[in-house]
């Protein structure tokens, strides 16, 4: 019998807590916008949480946390950048998917 190689090690709980913080202020100011957090791969560190976010027929798309801050990582905004906030990150997506933004209550 042959041996299996190890499991790629798991993403850190930085990057997890990146991701929810995402998904958090997707729900507060674009709760229009399909999301869910998920894990991928990524080709030499082993397995990523993303969040695949999706409006309408626009989509689905990964989000990623990289280098300090939120990247479309797929489809037709591959590379933008939407900084290192998750609330401002969740407006900039809202933005760029058109969907309605909520206003927080005064």
């Amino acid at each position: 019998m042959t041996e299996q190689p190890p499991p790629p090690p798991l993403p850190s709980r930085k990057l997890w807590s990146e991701v929810n913080a995402l998904y958090a202020a997707l729900r507060r100011t674009a709760p229009n916008v399909g999301a869910e957090p998920a894990l991928g791969e990524v080709a030499a560190t082993g397995p990523a949480p993303f969040l695949r976010v999706k409006y309408q027929w626009l989509g689905p798309y990964r989000v990623r946390f990289r280098n300090g801050e939120y990247v479309v990582d797929s489809g037709q905004y591959e590379g933008k950048t939407l900084g290192p906030d998750a609330e401002q990150a969740a407006r900039k997506l809202a933005e760029l998917l058109n969907a309605p933004v909520h206003e927080p209550a005064p």
